[in-house]
């Protein structure tokens, strides 16, 4: 008698065939819901409906990279270089 052991990462594939479409139109709605709500966050502070300085304060909590922050205005952080502790 042969026993096929699938390795750990193809298990998923063996119980479902259809595992890779579904992840991907997971992490396609993840996206979607994220555009939108941001337009619709974005399209409220273009109306007045929710203060841009709110909407700068949560970002700033937010956002790490400086290219991203560049995107609504809010000044770079300063990265320290900082060295392995030795022991």
């Amino acid at each position: 008698m042969l026993i096929f052991v699938f390795p750990r990462g193809l298990r998923r594939y063996a119980a479902n065939p259809h595992y890779k479409a579904e992840v991907k139109r997971k992490r396609q709605d993840d996206t979607r819901r994220k555009v939108l709500a941001g337009a619709v966050l974005l399209a409220n502070v273009e109306n007045g409906t929710w203060p841009e300085a709110e909407l700068k304060a949560m970002m700033d909590k937010a956002l790490t990279r400086n290219d991203d922050r560049q995107l609504f205005g809010l000044a770079a952080l300063e990265i320290e270089a900082t060295t392995p502790a030795s022991e």
